[in-house]
């Protein structure tokens, strides 16, 4: 009997948790506005799977024209979320619009995180109290955008992480199930669908599942050691064959995969332990900017899971895997090259791995949690559970209080921007109708650099806007793993010869802003003007009589010389073999050899020649280009 009122009181408690989220996350779906941050990459990276379906191509590798003069993103980025959202859409008969399925997917899978986590945590051989109060606790924390599990990566005014929420929602699942394959035997085949979706869902948190495998097979102890190493092994094979159609290309095309110069550091080295362990002793990774409560129900969790680490596996799975992630959180500046014994460690950007801090800390919230409620219940009186009702109003209190208030602010700037475009009446709409067919080419409203990220309608920048429409334009590194990524940052507005370089065929700009002077006025747009420059199209005719080769590592500079170079507008284009160049000839340059690059440039007399011909016709659809 009082286990079924432990059920029916956990029940209550989750459902409360997800009535909550679903009340207050509710303006996410009612307040009809255009996407902010990542999720305009997001968005058009499932439209364009969407076009690739209708296209009869394969959704899970299309080339990506919108960004950094194209890529074929999908090769080596998570997709399952955006090609899972364009299958629903097509299943559903395109009834709906598609950003309107986008914003409810992204509200459903937030709201019901609770559930995700009450399922791991039962999964795992945790108590119903303890599961469900690690649930009402999931959608609780609050960083200063660190990028973890908290809303700042998900909602409107925060940072549009569309396939962390779906990792998010898949690794807790995915962990739990891999706990039951091996300490039974069972269940292999849900376990790797589990394990590969999450991977697919997102790369990080596919590598946080993967690798804590190794904790389960030594949680148990030694007695237990070989049989889960082999069971380990047998799903991480599995794994593997599930999701090699993109593994496979990911590993042999890597070389052609950028490690952007532009990202800040910290993304790919993390912080150190001094800056991580004051951050969350000063309750910055879970309660930033009001009283740490969930820190110090954490604090609680983790002393009463290592008083109970010889009673029951999971206690001990718990603590070893928060610290695990919280150690490897430390990253580089504290670990150095020790790291590299991490398989793809170089690659990894570590400040992700605040997620899986962050899912542990939850499980140890809940619990402590829990642990102070059966402390009054064992007691058998009033007093105990009045003082602990008490306790956690008080601790639960400043929570609620400063969640309600930034999802106020959310709502609050959600409405001005509806505001905003509204003022801006069809004038943008009927520029980007206009756009869409007139001849292919690039559309430049500036950078985020430049003056581009002031040119907005509300909150939104005109070239987030270009994104979504699916107009090609280089206004921002929405991703950067292209190598042709790092080289936009040295668009010159003054050179004719750059515009052409990269097409940039059209300009759109606010009334006030003076366009490039070789820039033609087309038409006017209310605020917005639109002009068209003479390029040669996404073609050109070219000469090549230099040959760099070298590593990709080294391409970066090589790229910036000759871009800033008179060599553009002589159209000498040189070309570029990434790795070894065995019979190197007179003009063949090594990347890595770069003063002589420069030398070379200055030193060659660039005689006018007459043009060797003219592109009279290009066809730009899906993957072609003619």
């Amino acid at each position: 009997m009082r286990n079924d009122k432990s059920a029916i009181i956990a029940a209550v408690l989750l459902l409360a948790a997800l009535a909550f989220n679903l009340l207050v996350l509710w303006p996410q779906v009612t307040i009809e506005t255009p996407t902010l941050n990542d999720n305009t990459l997001h968005f058009t990276l499932v439209e364009r799977a969407v076009d690739a379906l209708d296209q009869g191509q394969d959704p899970t590798d299309p080339w990506v024209s919108y960004f950094v003069q194209g890529y074929p993103l999908f090769h080596h980025y998570q997709h399952l979320p955006h090609v899972a959202t364009a299958l629903i859409y097509k299943l559903l008969g395109q009834a709906a619009p598609l950003l309107a399925l986008f914003n409810w997917i992204n509200y459903l899978l937030l709201s019901t995180f609770p559930l995700s986590i009450y399922w791991t945590g039962r999964r795992l051989g945790f108590g119903a109290w303890q599961s469900a109060l690690a649930g009402v606790t999931a959608s609780l924390l609050s960083t200063n955008g660190l990028y973890g599990l908290d809303l700042s990566s998900y909602v409107w005014r925060g940072y549009g992480l569309y396939t962390q929420l779906w990792g998010m929602w898949l690794l807790g699942p995915a962990l739990a199930n891999l706990y039951v394959t091996m300490r039974h035997g069972r269940a292999y085949a849900g376990t790797a669908a589990l394990l590969a979706a999450t991977l697919l869902s997102h790369t990080v948190l596919g590598y946080v599942a993967l690798v804590s495998g190794a904790l389960l097979v030594v949680s148990a102890g030694s007695s237990a050691l070989v049989r889960r190493s082999l069971r380990l092994a047998l799903v991480l094979a599995l794994v593997a064959i599930v999701a090699s159609y993109f593994l496979a290309p990911f590993a042999l095309d890597r070389l052609y995969m950028n490690r952007s110069v532009w990202e800040d550091v910290g993304k790919y080295n993390a912080y150190g332990w001094e800056w991580t362990l004051s951050a969350l002793v000063k309750g910055e990774i879970l309660d930033y900017g009001r009283f740490p409560s969930l820190t110090l129900l954490a604090g609680l969790g983790l002393i009463v899971c290592l008083f109970r680490w010889r009673k029951a596996e999971t206690y001990r799975l718990l603590v070893m895997f928060f610290g695990l992630w919280l150690a490897l959180y430390f990253g580089r500046p504290t670990w150095g090259v020790l790291l590299n014994l991490l398989p793809m460690s170089r690659d990894l950007h570590l400040h992700r791995l605040i997620a899986p801090v962050h899912l542990g800390a939850i499980g140890l919230a809940g619990v402590g949690l829990a642990w102070l409620w059966q402390q009054a219940i064992a007691r058998k009186k009033l007093w105990p559970l009045a003082v602990v009702g008490a306790l956690c109003i008080c601790l639960f209190a400043p929570v609620y209080g400063e969640r309600l208030a930034y999802l106020a602010d959310n709502n609050k700037w959600m409405l001005e921007n509806v505001t905003a475009f509204e003022a801006d009446g069809e004038t943008m709409n009927n520029l980007l109708a206009q756009l869409k067919i007139l001849p292919p080419g690039r559309v430049y409203a500036g950078r985020s650099a430049t003056w581009g990220k002031d040119y907005r309608i509300g909150s939104v920048p005109v070239y987030a806007l270009l994104a979504v429409n699916q107009l090609d334009n280089p206004g921002y590194l929405y991703h950067a793993l292209s190598l042709n990524a790092d080289i936009e940052g040295y668009l010159d507005e003054t050179r004719p010869a750059t515009f052409n370089l990269f097409n940039l065929r059209y300009v759109v700009a606010p009334q006030d802003q003076p366009a490039p002077a070789f820039a033609q006025p087309v038409a006017a747009y209310g605020q917005h003007r639109l002009y068209q420059v003479d390029t040669s199209g996404y073609f050109d005719l070219v000469d090549s009589n230099l040959t760099l080769y070298g590593n990709p590592s080294e391409w970066f500079n090589a790229a910036r010389t000759w871009l800033t170079s008179p060599w553009v507008e002589a159209r000498q284009h040189p070309q570029i073999i990434l790795g070894n160049m065995p019979l190197a000839g007179p003009t063949d340059v090594a990347l890595d050899q770069l003063p002589a690059l420069p030398t070379l440039i200055a030193s060659t007399v660039l005689s006018q020649r007459e043009p060797c011909g003219q592109i009279i016709g290009e066809q730009i659809k899906g993957n072609t280009y003619t």
